[in-house]
């Protein structure tokens, strides 16, 4: 009726002669009161599991416990087994977990559900005894191309322990497991292989050496000639490794091999005569000059002298 439905049917139609858009209209108005019906059960259902009887005792505020194993990972690969716990608020794990799962979900760095990136038998694992074991799960994509990490979402459905977020997670790439690649520049050092720099493949990392490029030393003392020079010979058809990208590895290469050489020819310290007695002298700038005197400091760290050493330094 009107007063129940909000609208009626035409009354030209007769039976088998309803219009698409009507239809389409009650379907939609009835999906709407499901939805608000399945959310009313739900709040009942949360509302009645809070409630204090008398002669029960209401369950505790329970939590997950966990740690991720690994901050780094490799697609294809299935990450090392670990725990999660449910736990009440002072860390004892809660037992009476009959019928409860773990539900695993992957959310990328741009806040997304991508699921389809785990390869796994189940995002769902029960717990025993309040542990649940998250085993088998690999991924099949990088996180480098989904906002620079991937990160897990620890929820138990059906119940009232909140959803927890895992440590941000970066996966690479399983070639740069197998060819010992490392994750970055900055864990290199000049006389690393070139094998080892990010992004240069391996046919490519075979040709440089095959010309003379074989550590990241001789890759930063390429210049913008040896540079197109070495594109001319390693380069084939047309691949990958462009110009601005060469650069761009050149130049990492070069602040790598700077910044060691920083730290090697640092000033040496030398051995110095002072006040009859041979001491090392250290190089040290910007440090600012300490508020008391250097005598004030010496007395006070030598306060603690007996009396008969009178405050003064003795031969030892």
């Amino acid at each position: 009726t009107q007063s129940t439905w909000g609208f009626t049917l035409p009354s030209h139609c007769t039976r088998g002669m309803v219009p698409a858009d009507f239809v389409s209209e009650v379907r939609g108005r009835l999906d709407a009161l499901e939805r608000n019906f399945s959310l009313v059960v739900n709040a009942l259902q949360m509302r009645s599991s809070s409630v204090v009887r008398p002669g029960i005792v209401p369950p505790p505020r329970l939590k997950l416990d966990f740690a991720i194993p690994v901050q780094k990972w490799f697609t294809k690969r299935p990450m090392p087994e670990f725990p999660i716990k449910l736990v009440t608020e002072d860390g004892t794990t809660w037992t009476e977990t009959a019928g409860l799962t773990l539900q695993v979900q992957l959310i990328s760095g741009h806040g997304l559900v991508v699921n389809h990136f785990l390869s796994a038998p189940c995002l769902q694992f029960p717990f025993h005894h309040g542990i649940a074991n998250i085993s088998g799960l690999k991924f099949s994509a990088v996180s480098s191309r989904n906002g620079g990490y991937f990160q897990f979402e620890f929820t138990v459905p059906n119940s009232e322990v909140p959803a927890v977020m895992s440590p941000q997670l970066r996966v690479l790439s399983e070639r740069l497991k197998n060819e010992a690649k490392a994750g970055s520049m900055n864990e290199l050092i000049p006389d690393d292989s070139i094998v080892r720099v990010p992004g240069i493949g391996k046919k490519y990392s075979a040709r440089m050496h095959e010309n003379g490029i074989r550590t990241i030393r001789d890759l930063a003392s390429l210049d913008q000639e040896k540079r197109k020079h070495l594109l001319d010979l390693v380069r084939r058809d047309r691949g990958g490794l462009t110009e601005a990208k060469l650069e761009e590895y050149c130049r990492e290469a070069q602040a790598l091999v700077s910044s060691i050489a920083e730290m090697i020819d640092a000033p040496p310290v030398k051995r110095v005569k002072m006040n009859d007695c041979e001491v090392l002298e250290v190089p040290i700038s910007n440090v600012p000059e300490p508020e008391q005197g250097v005598d004030s400091m010496l007395n006070l760290g030598f306060s603690g002298c007996s009396s008969e050493d009178d405050g003064e330094f003795s031969d030892r």
